[in-house]
């Protein structure tokens, strides 16, 4: 795994949050994809055998965005696709790790330590109810029902963190809301961490920022 990874502050604060509850809210182009991937690799090594749960508000944003973000922050820290996690598939014989599933692996990150991520969508959140995750990692929350985020903070009870005494942990990567209203309560109770597209300037293309102040009306770009 390389070291020198260049996170901006506010990826890093969210990254190394222990809060039971974190919402990095960012602008476009602020890194919180990248930091989910981060996350997520995190988390599911601090012990084997955990279960997290990486979820979007649909399929698409998983297919086109979460997961092609995941897969960048793995490469990026030297994390190789069938050498050391695969995906939708079963893992290599070699590793020694039963597989999630006899019957089928569709949507399952299964890392070589023996730790599996599910890659769900929050369309059909009561499907959730009776799982048990040790932690759930929410991209672009703005687009969850708030009775999606009650189900799902209910199924932070994953055996492999509570035998390890390691904290459960419900941790979302999210644009701003449009109502001010929406989330309130969890906002209330959470880590809070705010984000602009400025933050992570030096990982962006030249003229991006430019270009987003000419398309985008004035509120949005604030």
């Amino acid at each position: 795994m390389v070291t020198s990874l260049q996170l901006n502050d506010k990826q890093s604060q969210a990254i190394k949050s222990k809060s039971d509850t974190t919402l990095f809210i960012g602008g476009i182009g602020c890194g919180k994809s990248f930091a989910l991937g981060v996350d997520l690799l995190i988390l599911s090594h601090l012990t084997s055998g955990s279960l997290g749960l990486v979820i979007a508000p649909s399929y698409d944003v998983i297919r086109y965005a979460t997961l092609p973000a995941i897969e960048e922050a793995f490469e990026v820290l030297g994390i190789r696709e069938n050498e050391d996690y695969v995906v939708n598939k079963k893992p290599p014989r070699e590793w020694g790790v039963d597989s999630f599933s006899s019957l089928n692996n569709n949507r399952i990150i299964t890392f070589r330590n023996g730790s599996f991520a599910i890659l769900e969508t929050a369309e059909n959140y009561n499907k959730h109810r009776g799982a048990q995750y040790d932690y759930e990692l929410c991209d672009e929350l703005r687009d969850f029902r708030e009775d999606a985020v009650k189900v799902l903070m209910g199924r932070l009870r994953g055996t492999a963190f509570k035998n390890n005494g390691i904290k459960h942990r419900f941790k979302a990567y999210t644009t701003p809301f449009d109502n001010p209203n929406d989330f309130k309560e969890l906002r209330q109770n959470s880590l809070v961490i705010k984000s602009t597209t400025f933050d992570n300037e030096h990982n962006l293309p030249s003229g991006y920022i430019d270009l987003q102040k000419s398309q985008l009306d004035e509120k949005t770009y604030k």
